[in-house]
C-alpha cells in the first residue's frame, strides 16, 4: 500500500509545483489588450466606459509603468546594471518594461528553491537551510541575465532583417539613379516602395532630415547612431559622396549591395554549419545508447557463464 501512496504523493507534489510556477509566470507576463472593448471604444468615439477587463489591464499597465519608472530612477544607475538602450529601442521595448521583467524574474528565482524546499519538507525530506538559500541566489543570478540575453538575441535578429532590407533598398536606389533621378529623390522614392518595419525606419529617417532642412544622409546617419545599424551608416556614406562630391553612385550602390548580399549569404552558411554541427552530439549519444542496448545481452551472458 505504501508503494502506491508514495508515487501518488509525488504526483500531487509535482502538480502543485507546476501550478504554482504557472501562476507566477502568468502574473509576471503582461495581459493582452481586450479586443472587444477596444473596438467598442473606436465605434463610439472613445466615450464608452471601459469594462472591468479593460480597467484591469489598464491598471496593470499603469502599475508596471509606475514600478518601471521607480526602477529607472533607483536601479538603472547602480554599478553593474547595464541597460542595452539601443537594442531595446530597436526591438520596441521600453526600459521600464525591461527592468520590471528583470526584477520579476529575480523574485521568481529567489522563490522557486524555498518553495521546492517546503514541498520536500511536507513529503518528509528535511533539507538544510543553506541549501535553498544558496540555490535561490544562484537561480536569481541566472534569472537576472535572462532578459539581457533575450534582448540581445532579438536585436541581432532585427539587425539581420534590416540588412536584408538594406540589400533590397540599395538595388532600388541604384535603379532610381540609373533612371536619372537625383540622389535625394532616389533615396526617398526607394524607401517608399517597401512597407516593412525596416523600410518604415528608413522613411522616418529621411522624413526627419527633410523636415529639418538637412540632406537625407544626415537622417540615415542619425538612424544608424540611435539604433546601432551600420548598414544605414553605409547608405548614408554613399549618399553623401553622391550628393556632395558628385561621385557616380550607381556602381557604388551595386558594389555595396553585392557586399551586403555576400555577407548575409556567409552568415547563413555559418548558421547552417553551426546547426549541422549541433546534431553531432545527439547522434553520438544515440549511437552509444544503441551500442549499450545491443551489447548488454552479450556481456550479461559472458558474466553469468
Amino acid at each position: 500500500m505504501s508503494g502506491v501512496i508514495a508515487p501518488a504523493t509525488w504526483l500531487v507534489a509535482g502538480s502543485a509545483v507546476g501550478a504554482g510556477l504557472a501562476l507566477l509566470v502568468r502574473e509576471l507576463l503582461p495581459a493582452p489588450p481586450q479586443l472587444g472593448p477596444a473596438l467598442e471604444r473606436l465605434r463610439s468615439g472613445g466615450e464608452t466606459a471601459v469594462p472591468t477587463e479593460g480597467r484591469s489591464w489598464t491598471s496593470r499597465k499603469a502599475l508596471e509603468e509606475s514600478l518601471g519608472s521607480w526602477l529607472v530612477r533607483n536601479v538603472a544607475e547602480l554599478p553593474g546594471v547595464s541597460i542595452p538602450r539601443k537594442d531595446l529601442k530597436l526591438i520596441g521595448q521600453s526600459v521600464e518594461s525591461f527592468l520590471v521583467t528583470k526584477v520579476g524574474l529575480v523574485v521568481l528565482g529567489l522563490a522557486i528553491p524555498p518553495y521546492l524546499a517546503v514541498i520536500a519538507l511536507v513529503l518528509g525530506s528535511n533539507l538544510p537551510i543553506p541549501v535553498p538559500v544558496v540555490a535561490g541566489l544562484a537561480v536569481a543570478a541566472v534569472m537576472w541575465f535572462l532578459p539581457d540575453y533575450d534582448v540581445k538575441t532579438k536585436a541581432a535578429r532585427a539587425r539581420y532583417e534590416f540588412a536584408h532590407a538594406v540589400d533590397a533598398y540599395l538595388d532600388l536606389v541604384a535603379l532610381k539613379r540609373i533612371g536619372d533621378s537625383g540622389t535625394t529623390e532616389s533615396l526617398e522614392q526607394a524607401a517608399r516602395v517597401g512597407d516593412g518595419w525596416a523600410f518604415v525606419l528608413l522613411q522616418n529617417a529621411l522624413l526627419d532630415a527633410r523636415l529639418n532642412n538637412e540632406p537625407p544622409w544626415n537622417g540615415l546617419r542619425r538612424l544608424a547612431d540611435d539604433l546601432d545599424l551600420p548598414d544605414a551608416d553605409s547608405v548614408a556614406d554613399i549618399g553623401r559622396l553622391s550628393g556632395e562630391d558628385g561621385a557616380r553612385i550607381y556602381e557604388t550602390l551595386r558594389a555595396r549591395s553585392l557586399a551586403v548580399r555576400t555577407r548575409l549569404l556567409n552568415a547563413q552558411a555559418e548558421r547552417a554549419k553551426s546547426a549541422t554541427s549541433q546534431l553531432d552530439a545527439p547522434a553520438a549519444m544515440l549511437l552509444v545508447v544503441m551500442l549499450v542496448l545491443l551489447g548488454y545481452p552479450l556481456f550479461a551472458r559472458i558474466l553469468s557463464s
